[in-house]
């Protein structure tokens, strides 16, 4: 189900959750996930037909995020206004710190799901790109 948020962040910001209780993502199992998206797509379809918007931001939060009345899976659908893509760009910038390589080389290294050796030149290619 859908419905405004009371405190947006961006006016006309909805939130989307699932009618059963999930408190966090590892509890929601893959079907209503792709419900919980699918009905996210759709109220950004309808905000891009009604707000006229210039982009949409789609957090999924778990748990009860800090400061957050809401102690159950769900996804925030934020459109952004003419303009404001790059105000929130800008603050998510600014928001954001610098990754040092080896951080992100022995993230990617310990978040991959094929454990098996690579070889030299696959590994470093892997690891170059940062796909998780």
């Amino acid at each position: 189900m859908a419905f405004l948020d009371t405190d947006p962040v961006q006016r006309g910001t909805a939130v989307v959750i699932p009618r059963e209780h999930v408190e966090d993502i590892w509890d929601l199992d893959t079907e209503l996930f792709v419900k919980v998206f699918a009905i996210a797509k759709s109220v950004a379809h309808r905000m891009k037909e009604v707000i006229d918007t210039e982009g949409i931001t789609i957090f999924g939060q778990s748990a009860k995020p800090p400061g957050s009345r809401i102690h159950h899976f769900h996804v925030l659908v934020i459109p952004l206004g003419k303009g404001e893509r790059r105000k929130f760009t800008k603050w998510w910038v600014s928001a954001a710190r610098k990754a040092r390589r080896s951080e992100l080389d022995r993230l990617a290294r310990s978040l991959r799901f094929d454990h098996r050796p690579a070889r030299h030149e696959e590994t470093v290619e892997r690891a170059s790109s940062h796909r998780l």
